[in-house]
């Protein structure tokens, strides 16, 4: 069976003949420093390619991906030809900082005394109002710059290799919102100014659809899958109302991924950390295949009960160990059991019937007492041996995690392993340096 075959059985709800292996993506990278612990164990020339600036990821090389058998291919679009960005040196509060501002005005920002990853550090549009949000320099998703040699390389990696074609993150329509907005001050907007946030989602959904119809143009009939994605939810639950992201959120994201799967039939993958079930229904209703990372050390996100839930209609990518507390910081042998033991759960769990997700999500409104809502899994796990060390100052997201992507299945029966990550976000900026 070949990695594209392996791939798309697990996608299919199928039985492969091992768990797929994914390592290489945005939301399943390994952070520069696990990269070069890396490099060092295995003995392997200390050559490091940073393909995310953001989260400080490199590139695996393709000895690496090779070396752990893994089945993904990723391909990826630029920035727009008039975009001239990049990382520069400065100096704030008697600090040196590396700068990266964004196409759409976001700048983004990381120590010089620590350099482990980025974070916001001005928001364009902290200030505006709705007519300031019309008359922004908004960035062009259409830009055919972007696109130059992606139908060249996708159709290397299709006819050349073996491995699935795996779209770049794409698709992040809510979170570009408070990236040039500011956290705090977007969830104000969402209790308080509506028509504001309908504003900025409109045109960060018009970005993508742009963006999308020149891609899929390009790609669309040779990827596997694309992988879109905004953060809907934190440790404990959502991050807000899931009311309002029915009000707001969910019909432009139902509405690209309507559009998406109108152009290809490459299989639709959303990343949302936390403990997102309240989500979940509204995801599927929306028309995606696959949820990712699937946090089980997040409150209500067991694996049998996601498994139970949403097993016959979601695949998990992801969610085979506790990547906070044990894939982080466990030894070997931890990592082992726990991955054991989550196979061995859900390898016994059972997937409910197939549900009509519109009707489910009537249910979830009536129900006031949610503590979570739905969830579900079918992953499983061997050991992992690689792990991001404690001893930096101020980590924060786990950078280099290794994690498993295992479907559910209707057989139930459980599988190998995988190497991952699946944290952090990636929303219109340039995927390197």
């Amino acid at each position: 069976m070949t990695s594209r075959e392996r791939v798309l059985k697990a996608l299919n709800h199928e039985t492969p003949d091992r768990v797929p292996i994914d390592l290489g993506g945005n939301q399943t990278g390994i952070h520069k420093n696990a990269y070069r612990a890396l490099l060092r164990h295995l003995g392997l020339p200390m050559e490091v390619e940073i393909m995310d600036a953001v989260q400080q990821l490199a590139r695996p090389s393709e000895d690496v991906l090779r070396r752990f058998h893994v089945d993904t291919r990723y391909v990826a679009a630029g920035p727009a030809s008039t975009w001239t960005g990049g990382i520069v040196r400065a100096e704030r509060d008697g600090r040196v900082w590396h700068d990266l501002t964004d196409e759409f005005g976001v700048r983004w920002s990381m120590p010089d005394d620590q350099p482990l990853y980025m974070d916001i550090t001005l928001h364009p549009l902290a200030s505006a109002g709705i007519k300031d949000v019309r008359d922004y320099p908004w960035p062009k998703g259409d830009d055919p710059g972007r696109f130059a040699g992606l139908r060249e390389r996708a159709l290397r990696l299709r006819r050349e290799t073996p491995y699935a074609v795996v779209a770049g993150i794409s698709g992040v329509v809510y979170e570009t919102c408070w990236y040039m907005r500011g956290l705090e001050q977007w969830f104000c907007d969402l209790l308080t100014d509506p028509d504001f946030c309908a504003a900025m989602l409109n045109q960060t959904l018009k970005f993508w659809m742009d963006w999308f119809r020149l891609f899929l143009d390009e790609a669309g009939d040779v990827v596997d899958v694309i992988m879109i994605g905004d953060d809907l939810a934190g440790q404990d639950g959502p991050l807000f109302n899931p009311e309002i992201y029915r009000r707001l959120v969910k019909p432009r994201h139902k509405r690209l991924v309507e559009y998406i799967r109108s152009r290809t039939k490459a299989k639709v993958w959303y990343h949302t950390c936390g403990s997102c079930g309240p989500f979940i229904p509204d995801l599927l209703d929306n028309g995606i295949d696959a949820l990712n990372p699937v946090q089980i050390s997040a409150r209500n996100m067991e694996p049998a009960d996601l498994k139970n839930r949403f097993g016959r209609d979601l695949v998990f990518w992801g969610g085979g160990c506790d990547a906070q507390h044990i894939l982080s910081r466990g030894t070997p042998a931890e990592v082992a059991a726990a991955t054991s033991s989550t196979a061995s759960t859900t390898s016994r769990a059972k997937s409910r019937p197939k549900t009509s997700w519109p009707c489910s999500i009537r249910r979830m409104k009536r129900d006031s007492t949610d503590r979570g809502g739905p969830h579900g899994i079918p992953c499983v796990h061997s050991p992992a041996r690689i792990r991001q060390a404690d001893t930096e100052p101020g980590r924060r997201r786990g950078p280099g995690s290794i994690s498993v992507f295992r479907p559910a299945r209707r057989s139930g029966r459980a599988s190998r392993p995988r190497l991952g990550q699946g944290h952090g976000r990636l929303c219109g900026r340039p995927q390197g340096h």
